[in-house]
């Protein structure tokens, strides 16, 4: 698009007040959000398959396997009770089958990917928007591998690197 200009996200030195859930947050990069959100003054739901994996007394640990709408459901209904808001939605989870090039990959793992990776985030969103719509300036992060990255007007056919970046910041 010409004359159309991306705007630049807002940056904020402080998040005091704020509520946050960042799925996937027991290692790697989930668990590097979550640390720096807390360091930031917001209140962390550390979302983890196993609650017992959320190991930092600063976040509130909560069952949560993006696969489960159930599981969901209760973590968006455990935040609004207990905060009322939700101001920042990290959808962090993700799963990365390492079974080779597509025409090899196993079925299984194909829907497991679509599973977490794609349906996930979009069911946690639908389940925080309520919450983040009552917010002000209510923010959904999402990140993905480069797995779904399209190039050159072909889908890649093999796994690239699996390292994640930022896709979107609304």
């Amino acid at each position: 698009m010409t004359g159309h200009t991306i705007p630049e996200p807002d940056i904020y030195d402080s998040l005091d007040g704020q509520v946050a859930l960042v799925t996937g947050a027991t290692r790697g990069i989930g668990a590097a959000i979550a640390r720096q959100l807390v360091d930031l003054g917001a209140t962390v739901y550390a979302g983890a398959r196993d609650t017992a994996d959320v190991t930092a007394s600063d976040q509130r640990p909560v069952q949560l396997d993006v696969t489960e709408e159930s599981e969901i459901a209760t973590v968006t209904d455990r935040i609004a009770a207990e905060t009322g808001r939700l101001d920042v939605m990290v959808n962090n989870a993700g799963v990365f089958p390492r079974s080779g090039p597509l025409h090899e990959t196993a079925t299984e793992d194909f829907d497991k990917t679509i599973a977490v990776n794609l349906r996930g985030p979009t069911l946690v969103t639908k389940h925080a928007l309520p919450l983040l719509l009552d917010s002000d300036g209510g923010r959904v992060v999402n990140l993905s591998s480069n797995l779904g990255q399209f190039t050159g007007g072909k889908w890649r056919a093999t796994h690239p690197t699996g390292s994640r970046r930022l896709d979107s910041v609304g």
